[in-house]
């Protein structure tokens, strides 16, 4: 076949083309052009999403259990989506009033977000004070006496954030305020790109979304480690479980316990004991040579051979207890 185009599919070919058809190409097809918005710039990849959603799953875990204890009703919290948008996109969306909770994440510079909508914080302001309705009227507005007690949850909810994080950094989450007007949570400039976990709360089934607003800025500085796989694999986290090894140790090391020599058994009166004086004998059922047993906190652990040393009674470990018991009383 000739390379050379015929006159009429030179034609055809102009034709297409003015008529804005897309002409296909036989050899093959560059990836398709995505649109890229310079003015909110997407800095998140699927493995900081991922790496994200494994701090919040346990983050989740441990903040369920512990609101259960407090409201002494059930409370379930799961991650049910992580996104990346601006920060004037995530602050429409709350609703006013809301408890909004700005958190520091020292020694990370600025600022988090952690949303509670009215629902859910009223329903636990109602447990928290002896209510046991599964349907709570609100107002508009917290009074001083709902703040006071919803706050004190928060700080116990926002200190669980420290041990999910703990094998990307050390941090020392605590909450610089509580707002309930969006107005006032301005922490980011309204481009900021932020990523957004949104969790589904349920208490008494009462069922809203409590958010979590991370912005950019204050994660940047560790973005380099918000891998999953060095996430798991970190020489930091190596060296931070050979740390609690050797404080594992140092505590065992310092822990007393009580060791006791059983020179033998004997069988006496009472009238026997109150009667003994200086120089009396008593008979026991051991012998001379006979290993005496040794008891760790009441366990049979060792047997020795009694003696003297510097002037004090001692006693010299000869050998373990193997026998079929290791937890033999005494």
């Amino acid at each position: 076949m000739s390379d050379v185009l015929s006159q009429k599919e030179i034609d055809a070919l102009l034709r297409n083309i003015s008529q804005g058809e897309e002409i296909e190409d036989s050899l093959s097809k560059e990836d398709e052009i995505t649109k890229y918005d310079f003015r909110r710039p997407y800095k998140f990849s699927r493995d900081h999403i991922r790496t994200f959603e494994i701090i919040h799953d346990n983050f989740a875990k441990a903040v369920a259990p512990l609101l259960t204890r407090h409201l002494r009703t059930s409370f379930q919290l799961e991650v049910v989506s992580i996104e990346a948008l601006s920060f004037v996109d995530f602050n429409r969306s709350i609703t006013n009033p809301s408890i909004i909770a700005i958190t520091e994440m020292a020694p990370l510079k600025g600022s988090i977000v952690l949303n509670m909508p009215p629902s859910i914080a009223y329903a636990m302001v109602d447990r928290l004070l002896g209510g046991t309705r599964s349907e709570v009227a609100y107002s508009n507005t917290f009074t001083t006496i709902e703040l006071s007690t919803i706050n004190g949850m928060l700080k116990q909810v926002v200190a669980q954030l420290q041990e999910p994080w703990e094998n990307v950094i050390q941090l020392n989450p605590f909450i610089e305020r509580v707002e309930t007007d969006p107005e006032f949570s301005q922490i980011a400039s309204p481009n900021e790109m932020i990523m957004l976990i949104t969790f589904q709360a349920s208490i008494d089934r009462v069922e809203d979304f409590i958010t979590l607003c991370y912005p950019h800025m204050v994660i940047e500085p560790i973005m380099s480690r918000l891998n999953a796989r060095l996430w798991y694999g970190s020489d930091d986290k190596k060296a931070t479980t050979h740390d609690n090894r050797e404080i594992v140790a140092d505590i065992i090391n310092r822990t007393h316990v009580d060791l006791e020599v059983v020179l033998g058994n004997t069988d006496v009166s009472y009238r026997d004991v109150l009667n003994l004086e200086e120089g009396d004998i008593i008979k026991l059922d051991s012998k001379v040579d006979e290993k005496l047993p040794i008891y760790i906190d009441k366990f049979l652990k060792f047997f020795g051979s009694p003696g003297t040393l510097e002037g004090f009674n001692a006693v010299q470990i000869d050998g373990l207890y193997r026998g079929s018991d290791d937890n033999e009383d005494v």
